[in-house]
């Protein structure tokens, strides 16, 4: 009989594996590693944006300068003023120097229910024109972008429950309005 057939064990029973040698070279594959970082890399130019558009705003809005590039974006458009929410040029909300002049019109999920069901009638306004076979507003009907004209001066809470209110219908791709220093 040979007893000592078998992988080796210590006295406890367990079994022993061959560590590598100080000596030897262990060879790093770099070229997956590279590969990964250029992934993010494009992904990360990609994402990144910036466009300026000609847009009309009031009179007392005072927007923030930015530098930026020269892509134009045409999206749904929502105004903050001090006196009121516009969308599309349209009175949504009215405001009192940035607050809600109702404070029931905020809801406990921090949106503005107002807001939501205008937004509702544009996302419907959209899905219509593109079941009318309308190429252009085919794509729209999937358009997450929204252009938000805030004045430099509105509170962030006032502006985390219109960006609140338009992520409910699926307006995810915010774009900030800034003035272009000359």
């Amino acid at each position: 009989m040979n007893v000592g057939a078998g992988p080796a064990r210590s006295a406890g029973g367990v079994k022993r594996t061959k560590r590598p040698r100080a000596n030897e070279e262990v060879a790093l594959q770099i070229t997956s590693m590279a590969d990964v970082f250029t992934i993010l890399l494009v992904f990360l130019i990609k994402s990144f944006s910036v466009s300026s558009i000609s847009v009309s705003i009031g009179k007392d809005t005072q927007l923030p300068t930015a530098v930026g590039g020269q892509e134009q974006v045409e999206a749904l458009r929502v105004e903050i003023h001090a006196s009121a929410v516009l969308m599309e040029g349209e009175p949504v909300i009215s405001l009192s120097n940035f607050v809600p002049s109702d404070p029931a019109s905020i809801a406990p999920d921090g949106t503005i229910p107002e807001l939501v069901s205008q937004m509702q009638k544009q996302r419907q306004r959209q899905q219509i024109l593109a079941a009318a076979g309308n190429e252009v507003s085919a794509r729209a009907e999937k358009d997450s972008k929204l252009l938000v004209m805030a004045d430099k001066r509105v509170p962030y809470r006032l502006l985390k429950q219109v960006l609140a209110s338009a992520s409910v219908q699926d307006f995810t791709d915010f774009k900030l309005v800034v003035v272009q220093p000359e």
